[in-house]
């Protein structure tokens, strides 16, 4: 039975609840070296704080984070073993449960009636923040290992739905709004096999759901949660980073440069301050380069604090050809294309010369840089075309290509050649189906 009064008696200051919450991870000053100790450092985290600039900073004892206490308002519930990587690879414990509840007008008594309703075992803390309130379950402390973070997230999904709680707030990795007005305080800790029984009673289809997949970066990357979140506006000090990962997206969504732009223009008066036009502009040119695939999860996932998985597809037909600004071809058409190049080169010569790189030719041609790599080696090893390269330094170069063919007046097995003949299919499956008969054959006898 949740009592309520009892427990908003109990007077619990920020510190306090953070010893309660971190147990375990952090000590309380710094190792002195060749100090003798019996903690292993494999037992040690580190703990993320922020403030209102929403950068991360690494803390490893308690004496730091109450030093940093009164300048940060962001903490992470649970801790890290990298003091540079703020992701889910990086996670070392998993400390406790935690949900936010994004409604102002909701007041202690109706809180812990969502709770009673769900089935949930009482909460070890409440805390009230200006959108609403931060709930947690303290656990005895769990290793992050794949398998535990699996289960982890899929409670945490479970506890999210049950309360009606944010679930963009719901990643192992997440900012919680450190703990300074405290409502509710038990000093219960639970198992995690406390919220495993809770699941199998309360939501018994859990253990066979599938996790969320990872979204195709096309034009349904904008509707993911993560994005929609940042499209919102964000605090000074990840402004900028924002800009250039939204850019990325739209890219990927197969936006125009001047629609990202004016979309980007209008999200930045949502942003506390705004930036310049100047930055957004130069954000905006910068993803459209033709230097970036798309945006980066791990980013997104940081920036948004909501988890988020995605994989590039580089899909064609549009003037951008989606996230790599290219149309999809066959190795075939590669190959057809840049002989009849060479033809139109090279004025009927078997010799073509250019300072041309193979990105600027398939530019030119409208096939991946990849494809074309591919088309040339395999006309090399059909032995129809011949490459040399010079270098003269400083990013300077030259290319020579050499058909292989024989002009109008040569034989070539017997038979005559047309001078306008450029090597097409049929003459470049001949080529292989010989070589693999040599091959296959041995060599000769004597």
């Amino acid at each position: 039975m949740i009592n309520p009064v009892a427990a908003h008696r109990i007077v619990v200051s920020a510190m306090e609840a953070l010893r309660f919450l971190l147990h375990g991870s952090l000590t309380e000053a710094p190792k002195c070296r060749g100090e003798q100790g019996v903690i292993n450092s494999n037992d040690l985290a580190w703990v993320f704080v922020a403030g209102k600039e929403f950068q991360p900073v690494a803390v490893r004892t308690y004496a730091t984070l109450e030093k940093k206490l009164p300048g940060v308002i962001y903490f992470t519930p649970n801790t890290f073993f990298h003091r540079r990587r703020k992701d889910k690879a990086s996670l070392r414990w998993l400390n406790c449960f935690f949900v936010d509840i994004d409604d102002p007008e909701l007041c202690l008594l109706d809180a812990l009636e969502r709770i009673r309703c769900a089935g949930l075992p009482e909460p070890s803390i409440l805390n009230r923040t200006p959108g609403g309130w931060h709930l947690y379950w303290k656990i005895e402390r769990v290793r992050a290992t794949a398998k535990a973070l699996k289960l982890y997230e899929a409670l945490q999904r479970k506890i999210v739905a049950a309360i009606g709680a944010d679930p963009m707030a719901a990643s192992a990795e997440h900012f919680m709004r450190i703990p300074f007005s405290i409502q509710y305080f038990t000093s219960k800790a639970y198992q995690i096999q406390d919220l495993v029984d809770w699941a199998d009673v309360n939501c018994p289809e859990w253990r066979t759901e599938k996790c969320p997949g990872a979204v195709v970066a096309s034009e349904k990357i904008v509707e993911h949660l993560a994005i929609q979140k940042l499209l919102g506006g964000v605090e000074e000090g990840r402004r900028g980073s924002t800009a250039f990962t939204l850019a990325l997206a739209m890219r990927c969504a197969g936006y125009t440069q001047e629609q990202a732009l004016d979309e980007l223009t209008r999200w930045n008066f949502l942003n506390q301050p705004p930036l310049s036009y100047s930055q957004v502009k130069s954000a905006v040119k910068s993803a459209f380069s033709g230097r970036y695939r798309g945006p980066s999860a791990r980013m997104i996932s940081e920036l948004s604090g909501v988890e988020f998985h995605h994989r590039v597809r580089r899909s064609g037909g549009s003037e951008n050809g989606g996230c790599g600004g290219r149309k999809r071809g066959t190795t075939k058409e590669a190959r057809e294309k840049f002989l009849l190049w060479l033809k139109a080169q090279g004025r009927g010569k078997k010799t073509v010369v250019t300072d041309m790189s193979q990105k600027e030719i398939a530019q030119l041609l409208g096939v991946a840089p990849r494809t074309l790599s591919l088309a040339i080696g395999e006309l090399k090893a059909a032995g129809v075309l011949m490459v040399k390269l010079k270098n003269f330094g400083r990013g300077k170069h030259q290319t020579t290509y050499i058909l292989n063919l024989p002009e109008n007046g040569e034989k070539d097995g017997g038979e005559q050649h047309n001078r306008n003949r450029v090597v097409d299919i049929s003459l470049y499956r001949l080529y292989r189906e010989q070589r693999r008969e040599r091959r296959t054959r041995g060599p000769r006898g004597p």
